[in-house]
């Protein structure tokens, strides 16, 4: 056939079903605004911005800058004072004392996303990814049967921009298919669970229990302690919308590295 006599194929156009659609980006964890209102401000610290000795704005003067209640701007402030970056006197104002972003780690809670900040705000490596059959105490926890499968998860926690673990968890997490199960045996899968299971929208309530307790040698081997450190050890269990357990958590903090705050506010 003569190359000017052959039929061109015409593209033919998608179809609205057949137009691909772009991938959805990851959703990022929403920050409480007065914990992004003390980044702002630490940020300006350590740049100079506000070098050591200068006073920073008052608290007036911080909501107006940043669009925000004098309520949220002192919850602002607070944290800065609460990172040691800043002294806060009546009549003088908010003195800056250092310019070094704190190594303690401060976890500061008035709800639930609070609760789960930290897990934004620092970074987990998981240890170990494997299935367990429960035993009675670990089943009546989780409200299930004795003997039940389940995905047990161990983990160190670091913060950002510090290589010291602060903190140590073991984690049960109830996995319904075997499927799901043998593919949690990849760290990386067991993450990526372990976080959608605790996903802020996806829980009712979580209940917390907080005691003080000395690092035994394998804590202390984990975290880098001498045994017999203090630590603040939390036994959290997550409730999902349904009221169903979604997980239970033991994790141990270094009590050098990490200090806990909450906020009670009276109602009616």
């Amino acid at each position: 056939m003569h190359p000017h006599n052959a039929m061109r194929a015409v593209r033919q156009p998608l179809s609205p079903e057949q137009v691909p659609r772009p991938l959805s980006a990851p959703r990022k964890p929403v920050q409480p605004r007065y914990r992004s209102v003390a980044d702002t401000l630490m940020e300006g610290i350590v740049s100079g911005k506000y070098p050591v000795g200068a006073v920073l704005p008052g608290e007036t003067d911080v909501a107006a800058q940043f669009s925000i209640s004098r309520h949220t701007a002192r919850d602002a402030m607070r944290l800065l004072e609460q990172a040691g970056m800043i002294t806060r006197r009546r009549r003088v104002g908010s003195t800056v004392v250092s310019s070094e972003l704190p190594l303690r780690y401060n976890q500061r809670i008035e709800s639930i996303n609070d609760l789960l900040q930290y897990s934004n705000a620092s970074r987990m490596s998981i240890l170990e990814a494997r299935e367990v059959t429960l035993t009675e105490p670990q089943a009546q926890l989780l409200r299930l049967k004795t003997g039940a499968p389940c995905m047990f998860l161990t983990g160190i926690r670091y913060q950002r921009d510090d290589n010291r673990p602060f903190a140590y968890s073991e984690i049960f997490l109830p996995v319904a298919t075997r499927a799901t199960r043998e593919k949690m045996r990849d760290p990386l899968a067991a993450a990526r669970e372990l976080t959608r299971k605790v996903d802020t929208p996806r829980l009712q309530s979580i209940e917390q229990s907080l005691m003080a307790e000395s690092a035994s040698r394998k804590l202390a081997g984990i975290l880098k302690l001498r045994a017999g450190a203090a630590l603040l050890k939390s036994m959290r269990v997550y409730f999902g919308s349904n009221g169903r357990v979604t997980a239970t958590s033991t994790t141990w903090h270094a009590g050098d590295l990490f200090s806990y705050s909450t906020t009670l506010t009276k109602s009616g």
